[in-house]
């Protein structure tokens, strides 16, 4: 029953001299927490004394029989193991199902010898080593009768190793301790802010099994992939002592673990892997698995004695049903008929926009000679399965791939979805969804983890100070409130580091020198964070060639992970100034991965407006956009009085909503509060923008507004002039051999900034600063549009590349805008972050060196499309002797007339100035005159076009007043 305190194992191998805390922190509550067992129930006590006397008569009988047993054979005890984990990360590392059947498999080497060192056991415990022919297996049926993966995640929860005060709560987790090994995965072993204990285990005890207290519980920091391989095998430690294997140093030089051929130890681990003497002079077996120098990096075997003894105790009343053939069965480790369900995924986890969507999906095998009814399509929920603890808001869709294997996905978002809500959701298959209904079936459910996490924000803490300050004060471990470890480090004189236990931390390019930031530094995923290596590698805050931070005070940037993704924080540390030692003060970080996090945050709460202008809604009728503003509390666990509904208007005020709007603020969770807007504004120009002003009240604010960092928020209201078409002419826009560049700035939108460039002889280009054009796709050529094109969201943007990668409009081997010519370029340009079109005409020069932009045409109304000028457009109208119109201007009313029209078929066309068609007719054998009514036109220039019998046409300038 181990509690490694883990400095680390390298730091701990080449300085066991340097602290003496070192082996102290190897201390292990073994007995402790047995007694706790022992002292409030004698009867257990007496068990145990009990057994252990006829453990130790059956121990010369088992070693005798052993020697002639071949321990190749196939294993002959089989055992169900369940692991219970609790947060799947921990200290910093992800605890996963493929981890832990990794940590299974190495677990059944270490018993049976199969582990990659047992060959390399010291000659003189070679002729005592041995193995047990045993193997531990994920369960495959849950006590319920359900398909499982044997891996059950639960919410974060510690305290788990005590041998007392949480007994209801592990009890109320356990599955059936007669059928199975409930191995419990905690970060804090014994709730006491200690992350470094690796585990304990409990002897057999009927007891405990009938109370369904029977246990291991393990450090998910260290199992294997989290930690060395030999550190990791303290988890093969564990399940000794649950077969009732006794430390091989309990009691000392005058102590025994009830073996007869493990010697005696003094209790002090000091020799590591240096093989040495005990107390009276006898060879330790540091190599054991049952004491503690083997952690260091040597653990390679059991004795033969010690292998007697698990033999003994998996005869005891309290382990010996676990290996029974009926349980075997019963829990779907043993090899049987029938066919079961399996999943490639046992949880599924809220996905990064946080927003209670499932990601991922469960690949969900049918084994065996079972299929499913179904070989293509969709299961009906309700026909083919039921599901249960579904949380509101999600529906399951199980889409069939073949007819022995399906895919889970949950679509939609949970209504609830704070970490809270986590949980677990169950299907069953019912019997429509086999082929033959449910014979032959062994277990026909499954049951997924669900992973909520709390809403995304900065958290502060002013943690205790941690100082390290000369030889004598030189180390100190210190863990974060999100579950990593750090260590503070004085490694030598005038030489300062920081133990990071792998983890990354903002450094100097280049070098392991940590970077001293200044208030202010933005810390993200370019702030050049680097790993340390292997021992001496540890990254330094002070050396004698790196000095920076001598004397100051500043930050340190690190990484941290959350559910396997990075996020970023900060520790502010302070450096004595003679670089002999320093202090950690405090600590900030950012759970929203890779979001960005500022040094120096301050102690108040953090306030995060969403947007500091509100538009306009895109229907340009006085409505506000319905998104609003939100207005979240991001640090320091900040929360508002209220998570749901209409805030009082007691709570706030807001002042400078205009005429014709009601404003709501609404809780939407205890951090996030939501500004909206009904109604219309009674005036909605650009002119009648508006400036708002929210101040929060004590009585929304837990602790009240003293807390924030500002409790006053000045939001814009923005409107838009009604939209429109406009087009405009530019001077001076133009780029040849003599002036190869100009800037232009049609200022309609967000950024609407181009440059006319003449890049190189014969090679025309626009710089954009990023924008998109239309053009060719894998290309950078700007695509030539005619005249009457239409430019919307569904022509083909291109967007540049870096320098010399702009767009062409002309280079050698594109020549599409030929000297002489004129040509429209449609571009893609933003107002208030919202896309819209508009066209820039361009002429070529003759000699295929230069162009000139005239004019631009742009459409303000969002994804509205507009058309590039009909050639009507660019024409002279001045023909009258063909064509009248009269009266010229007209009001509703104007007459046409021609000979060209008499006796023949004659189509009128009216357009505005941008070549747009806005009114059309045709009238059949028409007379001279025709009669034209335009009650729907707006007064204006437009151009006529008359059409005869589909190939003459007449065209003028009409104007309607």
């Amino acid at each position: 029953m181990m509690m490694y305190k883990r400095l680390s194992v390298l730091v701990f191998l080449s300085f066991l001299a340097f602290t003496s805390a070192s082996a102290q922190d190897l201390n292990c509550r073994s007995k402790q927490e047995n007694d706790v067992i022992f002292r409030n129930n004698p009867k257990s006590l007496k068990e145990w004394n009990d057994f252990n006397n006829y453990s130790r008569l059956q121990e010369s009988r088992l070693i005798n029989e052993m020697r002639g047993v071949n321990t190749t054979n196939a294993a002959t005890y089989t055992l169900p193991v369940v692991f219970h984990v609790y947060g799947d990360v921990q200290s910093g590392k992800t605890v996963t199902y493929d981890k832990l059947a990794t940590t299974l498999l190495e677990i059944n080497k270490d018993f049976n010898g199969l582990n990659d060192d047992y060959g390399t056991v010291e000659p003189f415990f070679q002729a005592r080593r041995a193995t047990l022919s045993i193997e531990f297996k994920l369960a495959k049926i849950d006590p319920n009768g359900n398909c499982t993966t044997g891996v059950i995640f639960h919410p974060a929860k510690n305290g788990y190793g005590n041998g007392g005060g949480y007994d209801d709560q592990i009890a109320a987790d356990a599955w059936d301790n007669t059928k199975y090994i409930n191995v419990y995965i905690q970060n804090d072993l014994y709730n006491d802010g200690s992350v470094t204990n690796s585990g304990v285990a409990w002897y057999p005890d009927n007891g405990m099994t009938t109370a369904k207290t029977a246990r291991i519980v393990f450090n998910g920091a260290y199992i294997f992939g989290n930690t060395d391989k030999e550190f990791a095998s303290t988890f093969s430690h564990e399940f000794g002592h649950f077969l009732n294997l006794i430390h091989t140093f309990d009691g000392g030089c005058t102590g025994t673990d009830q073996v007869a051929d493990t010697p005696i130890e003094d209790g002090t681990h000091g020799l590591s892997c240096t093989p040495g003497t005990n107390c009276t002079g006898d060879k330790v077996n540091i190599e054991n698995y049952m004491g503690y120098n083997g952690a260091r990096g040597c653990y390679k075997m059991y004795t033969q004695g010690q292998v007697a003894r698990m033999i003994t105790a998996l005869g005891h009343p309290a382990r010996t049903t676990l290996w029974q053939t009926a349980n075997l069965t019963a829990t779907g480790v043993s090899t049987s008929t029938g066919s079961a369900l399996a999943s490639t995924t046992v949880r599924f986890k809220e996905d990064a926009l946080n927003n209670g969507a499932l990601a991922g999906n469960a690949v969900i095998i049918l084994d065996g000679t079972k299929t499913f009814a179904l070989a293509t399509g969709t299961l009906t929920q309700g026909t083919h399965y039921t599901v249960t603890n579904l949380p509101t808001g999600l529906t399951p869709v199980l889409a069939v791939n073949t007819n022995k294997q399906l895919t889970l996905t949950f679509t939609g978002t949970a209504t609830s979805h704070t970490a809270s809500n986590s949980g677990d959701i169950s299907v069953k298959f019912l019997a429509a969804a086999f082929s033959g209904g449910l014979t032959g079936v062994r277990c026909n459910g499954l049951t997924f983890a669900t992973k909520f996490i709390d809403p995304y924000g900065i958290f502060f803490v002013d943690m205790a100070d941690v100082t390290v300050q000369g030889a004598a004060n030189s180390w100190k471990f210190f863990a974060t409130d999100f579950g990593q470890d750090y260590g503070a480090w004085r490694f030598a004189a005038n030489q300062l580091k920081i133990e990071t236990y792998g983890n990354k931390l903002a450094c100097q390019t280049g070098t392991k020198n940590i970077s001293l930031l200044v208030s202010g530094t933005i810390i993200n995923a370019t702030s050049n964070f680097t790993a340390p290596t292997a021992y001496p590698g540890q990254l330094d805050l002070r050396t004698a060639t790196y000095t920076a931070w001598d004397g100051k005070t500043g930050y340190v940037g690190f990484e941290h992970l959350i559910d396997g993704e990075v996020c970023y924080g900060w520790f502010k540390v302070r450096v004595d100034a003679n670089g002999d030692g320093y202090t950690v003060l405090e600590y900030a970080y950012n759970t929203q991965p890779g979001a960005n996090i500022v040094a120096g945050m301050t102690t108040k709460i953090a306030t995060s407006l969403s947007a500091t202008t509100i538009y306009e809604a895109d229907t340009n009728d006085g409505a506000i956009d319905p998104a609003g503003v939100s207005l979240k509390l991001v640090t320091n666990n900040g929360t508002y009085t209220q998570s749901s509904g209409v805030v009082a208007a007691t709570k706030y005020t807001l002042t400078g909503v205009p005429a014709g709007l009601t404003a709501t603020l609404t809780a939407i969770s205890n951090n996030e509060l939501k500004l909206t807007f009904a109604g219309r504004a009674t005036a909605n120009a650009l002119s009648n923008t508006a400036n708002l002003v929210l101040t929060l009240k004590d009585a929304i604010v837990t602790g009240g507004v003293a807390g924030l960092d500002t409790s006053v928020f000045t939001i814009k209201l923005d409107f838009e002039d009604p939209y429109g078409i406009f087009s405009e002419a530019l001077t001076g826009a133009t780029a040849n051999a003599t002036q190869t560049w100009k800037y232009i700035d049609l200022a309609k939108g967000d950024n609407t900034e181009y440059g006319v460039w003449r890049f190189a002889a014969n090679n025309l280009k626009i710089e954009t600063y990023g924008k998109r054009l239309i053009g060719t796709t894998g290309t950078i050529n700007i695509t030539k549009l005619p005249f009457s094109s239409v430019i919307d969201g569904t022509k083909t943007f291109i967007a540049p590349g870096a320098y010399p990668n702009q767009l062409d409009l002309r280079s050698a081997t594109y020549t599409a805008w030929a000297g002489g010519t004129t040509g429209f370029v449609g571009f893609e340009y933003f107002r208030r972050g919202r896309p819209c079109y508009g066209w820039m005409q361009i002429t070529i020069d003759a000699n295929g060196d230069g162009y000139t932009v005239t004019k631009f045409g742009y459409n303000t109304k969002p994804n509205g499309a507009i058309t590039t000028p009909s050639s009507l457009a660019n024409a002279t109208f001045d023909n009258a002797e063909l064509l009248g119109v009269y009266p010229n201007p007209f009001a509703n009313e104007v007459t046409i007339s021609t000979s060209e029209m008499s006796g023949k078929n004659v189509t009128l066309s009216i357009y505005n100035l941008l070549g747009q068609e806005v009114y059309n007719k045709t009238v059949t054998n028409s007379a001279d005159s025709i009669l034209l009514t335009t009650n729907n036109l707006d007064k204006g220039v437009y151009i006529l076009k008359v059409t005869v019998d589909n190939e003459k046409f007449i065209s003028k300038k009409i104007i309607k007043k």
